[in-house]
């Protein structure tokens, strides 16, 4: 669809009622996009005075609104996690079968079939957001209020402008063995949008995962963008953690140089609620990612393990916030970075630890590979602390390659590219075995492997 949300109000009210139309929206989800509409066309953009947007231009990620915007579709796959013997290009190397359920109306009963069958035998619900706006009502009074698409520009436009998404619901009690995924695949644009040059390509989408109470899960939403063109990514997940609830979420960025991308990942976890994300911005060409995670009871523990591959003249921007609303919380954050080329990566960690949060355990690290000369990282950790019983700590490194590894394995044989190729694996080891999960584990290091090998380093 191409909409210009700059021209007269009645016409944009109905673009966004047809967009809605298609999706079979319920009437209060039309009511959601309309008032996030009228702040997607007065909200500001952010400034680059801002200290989060200092080092990485917002012009890069919001669209001209004073020009059309062609919005792109995707399609949205779900499967159990797997890996497959097969080495050829596509879905097996997201560790999905060539023959798993796409979500789309053609396809909607085989998918219930295998929900059935599959997904909910493990306690476990995953919908398109279109399909969950139709059947989940509560997501009306929670995270699709009108307010919370008023927030910003970012989540205006989502608000307004989605095009994609899905939600993942973990029954109470629920006990999950396997892991599941969820991949979000942006395909070309189609033939005739394309003889409108002019208009900008954009992709809004919104994900949400509730964890309801004492479940067990593993989730892996992947993204990837399979088009050509130039296009501009917003993409917000939201997460709600009930009491006891654990998930182990791995989230996989695997745009392309074309791509430009805004993440905004929100969290809220309750009374001995556990959230590991293991973050994975590999190939994309601009990247910015915002975790805000709020530790809202007792007992309440997050980790968040990213892995960042950037080469060539990519640049990724990653913000992490952790709020400790509580006593007897936890938090540990650890993000490696590799950096070739001219490639330039910028972590901004920041803990907040209010005054009830008594002995608070609070940790973040941020370890910078550089493989280049021309690489640039930078890392800015930040602690504030009111409370006066924690225990909080933060670092940061930056190493290039150890010479004397490298003598070691070229003197076994090894070339100089293939020794710095095990070298950049080890570095990032440590991130992947995090995900708990030896499938996953092993599929992350062969998708990060795959990535940064063709990577030019100096």
């Amino acid at each position: 669809m191409i909409i210009n949300i700059d021209a007269q109000l009645e016409q944009v009210i109905e673009n966004v009622t047809q967009l809605a139309a298609q999706n079979q929206e319920p009437q209060w989800a039309l009511d959601m996009r309309k008032a996030a509409l009228v702040s997607a066309r007065t909200l500001a953009e952010p400034s680059k005075q801002e200290e989060t947007w200092r080092r990485t231009s917002p012009d890069w990620f919001f669209p001209d609104r004073s020009k059309a915007l062609r919005l792109s579709d995707e399609r949205l796959i779900v499967d159990e996690f797997q890996l497959t013997s097969e080495t050829a290009a596509g879905l097996h190397e997201y560790g999905i079968n060539s023959d798993a359920d796409a979500i789309d109306e053609a396809q909607e009963q085989a998918l219930a079939h295998k929900q059935a069958d599959s997904l909910e035998q493990d306690g476990v619900c995953i919908l398109s957001m279109d399909r969950a706006l139709q059947k989940e009502e509560s997501l009306k009074n929670s995270f699709f209020k009108a307010e919370h698409h008023q927030k910003d520009l970012s989540s205006a436009l989502n608000g307004a402008l989605r095009t994609g998404g899905a939600y993942i619901k973990i029954t109470p009690q629920a006990k999950a063995e396997r892991a599941f995924h969820v991949l979000h695949e942006i395909g070309e644009v189609a033939a005739e949008e394309k003889l409108q040059a002019e208009a900008q390509n954009c992709h809004f989408n919104h994900s949400v995962i509730c964890a309801h109470g004492h479940s067990q899960s593993v989730v892996v939403e992947s993204f990837k963008n399979s088009s050509t063109e130039p296009i501009k990514v917003h993409s917000l997940i939201e997460f709600d953690l009930a009491n006891g609830a654990q998930l182990n979420y791995i989230l996989v960025g695997d745009w392309n140089k074309n791509t430009a991308c805004l993440t905004t990942i929100h969290a809220r976890l309750g009374k001995d609620a556990s959230l590991k994300i293991i973050y994975a911005g590999i190939g994309t060409g601009l990247s910015k990612t915002f975790f805000a995670e709020d530790l809202n009871a007792v007992g309440a523990k997050t980790e968040i393990y990213g892995v960042v591959l950037a080469d060539g003249k990519s640049r990724s921007d990653v913000d992490t916030f952790v709020h400790h609303k509580a006593p007897h919380t936890y938090s540990n954050v650890l993000f490696n970075c590799a950096v070739s080329g001219k490639a330039r990566s910028i972590f901004a960690g920041n803990i907040y630890v209010d005054q009830v949060a008594q002995q608070t355990d609070a940790y973040q690290k941020n370890q910078n590979l550089m493989l280049s000369p021309q690489a640039r990282a930078e890392s800015m950790p930040k602690l504030e602390i009111i409370a006066d019983d924690v225990r909080c700590t933060h670092g940061a490194s930056f190493t290039d390659y150890n010479q004397e590894q490298l003598f070691y394995m070229q003197s076994r044989g090894l070339s100089e590219a293939e020794a710095k190729s095990l070298l950049t694996a080890g570095f990032f080891q440590e991130i992947v075995e995090k995900a708990d999960n030896s499938t996953v584990a092993n599929w992350l290091s062969t998708l990060a492997k795959g990535k940064f090998g063709t990577a030019k380093q100096a």
